[in-house]
């Protein structure tokens, strides 16, 4: 068992580590269009062609990373945990299916723990995530560590009697009870490469060892795309038991948490403005509210907003003759954290709920059926070939 930790999240060579991955983050909100081979004409398929050695490498190192950690060199925690994680680079809706998961949970009696890295989090606080899922389901232990094996020690030590490793699929030095992958419908297998040629983490292939696979945005492709996506999987992960998730609108509010009706979406002309790795994705949702898309302000994935970040929100609303500003709840959290007087204005909060139209039980059967094992073999494919549309 391997249990030595992982560099500190503190001091210079976290501050190197931070503006790093700030500028990649700026990069792929640049890239990815390319990186999925959406656009790009000859100079996107040039730098694809150019990139492709290094994923190919990428994804032997990722293959036999996998390969290496066999559960006896995996951390068992000492209690269930449940991973929630994806095989492409952000964006596949995992903040809903936590929300979700810790929920169920906590009315089973269970009080959820949730575990997570705590990537670019607001002046060394929790980040977005953390305090998304906080406000959300308030009994819920959240934690956030780089190593996971910390975070885990620290919710059990408050009480969690199950723990939801967000974004776990890759983070292979902690065992878990049951993997579920969220693929999001819309950018199944980011462009089919492995980072950085493409958005894959590791080769799809991986997707045979999950416990359970949601197809996410399942209502956002035509039906065609969605069969050819089964298709896939079911030559991928043919024994994996399946889903299809929505994201669905589950309400709206002011930024300072004044309620307001979906309805006052229709109509309006609004100012789409997010820090998200799929902002395409919510202004869609936006438009389908019956809402006049006057302009975006589009920032990379878990941006920390300032005043100036505000500011040009507020110009841009201006400039487009919008009525309001509308942010996704995820950046909402961190928007508040601002003085009063340097907060967007007005601003409308559109919060979303993950939703298994046609079988929530079964999956909620498999976290339950997880969450109650004490150190048990995991639920893996051998789950039985279910299928839950």
């Amino acid at each position: 068992m391997n249990t030595a930790p992982e560099p500190a999240d503190s001091g210079w060579y976290a501050a190197i580590r931070r503006e790093c991955r700030a500028a990649a983050d700026g990069a792929l909100m640049l890239l990815r269009p390319i990186l999925e081979q959406e656009r790009g004409g000859t100079p996107g398929r040039l730098l694809r062609s150019a990139l492709s050695p290094l994923g190919q490498l990428a994804a032997t190192v990722a293959a036999g990373r996998r390969r290496h950690w066999t559960p006896d060199r995996q951390w068992r925690a000492p209690v269930p945990v449940i991973s929630v994680g994806n095989i492409t680079a952000g964006g596949t809706g995992k903040t809903p299916c936590v929300v979700a998961m810790a929920e169920w949970l906590a009315a089973a009696g269970v009080r959820p723990g949730v575990v997570m890295r705590g990537y670019r989090a607001v002046a060394g606080g929790p980040n977005d995530e953390e305090r998304l899922i906080r406000e959300t389901v308030p009994s819920a232990i959240v934690r956030a560590n780089p190593d996971r094996r910390i975070a885990i020690a620290e919710a059990v030590a408050e009480g969690a009697g199950a723990i939801i490793l967000d974004d776990g699929f890759q983070h292979l030095r902690v065992a878990r009870d049951l993997d579920i992958v969220l693929v999001d419908a819309t950018a199944p297998f980011g462009g089919g490469s492995v980072l950085p040629a493409g958005l894959l983490r590791e080769p799809p292939e991986a997707l045979a060892v999950a416990g359970a696979i949601v197809i996410t945005r399942s209502d956002q492709v035509p039906a065609e795309a969605l069969r050819a996506l089964e298709g896939e999987l079911d030559r991928l992960a043919p024994a994996v038991p399946r889903f299809r998730a929505v994201h669905q609108p589950a309400g709206l509010a002011t930024l300072g948490g004044g309620a307001m009706p979906l309805s006052d979406l229709a109509g309006a002309r609004v100012l789409c403005a997010c820090a998200i790795a799929r902002p395409e994705a919510f202004i869609q949702t936006v438009r389908t509210l019956g809402a006049e898309i006057g302009g975006e302000c589009l920032f990379p994935d878990h941006h920390a907003f300032d005043v100036a970040d505000a500011a040009r929100m507020q110009a841009d609303m201006h400039r487009c003759g919008a009525r309001a500003i509308v942010l996704t709840a995820k950046d909402a959290v961190k928007l508040r954290l601002l003085p009063d007087e340097g907060q967007p204005k007005p601003a409308w909060v559109v919060s979303m709920r993950f939703e298994l139209p046609d079988n929530a039980d079964a999956l909620r059967a498999l976290a339950l059926r997880a969450a109650e094992k004490q150190g048990g073999a995991p639920d893996g494919a051998s789950a039985g070939g279910m299928r839950a549309h």
